[in-house]
């Protein structure tokens, strides 16, 4: 049986093993700190980093309202648009408003309000 044990001792690494020095064990920790540091800023800042796709969603979900405001507004000039060209009338009126047309026969009355009468003494 000595024989074996003496085998088995020699099959057996000898593996040494030291005490880490504080010091060496302090700058290992800072090391890993670091590569911590390093790893969060590259994640989250620069241009493919997480606050940069955060800002890119807002601006997307901004760009997408715009899109539908302005889909509503051409819907809205195209249905606008089909009156004009069937209804005479809302012409006729919308000339009246804009251009202050007036028909050969009717008589046009025009009420100052005291601010504007203030202002056109003071022009004169």
């Amino acid at each position: 049986m000595k024989q074996y044990n003496k085998f088995r001792e020699m099959r057996k690494p000898r593996t040494l093993r030291f005490a880490e020095s504080p010091r060496k064990a302090k700058f290992k920790k800072i090391i890993y700190v670091l590569a911590i540091i390093a790893v969060a800023y590259i994640f989250l800042s620069g241009d493919r980093g997480l606050l940069k796709l955060m800002k890119l969603k807002q601006e997307r979900a901004q760009i997408r309202k715009e899109i539908s405001a302005l889909g509503m507004e051409i819907a809205r000039k195209q249905k606008e648009k089909d009156t004009l060209e069937k209804d005479m009338g809302m012409i006729e009126d919308l000339a009246r408003k804009e251009l202050g047309l007036v028909k050969k026969d009717e008589v046009v009355y025009k009420f100052i309000s005291s601010g504007e009468k203030k202002q056109a003494e003071a022009g004169k």
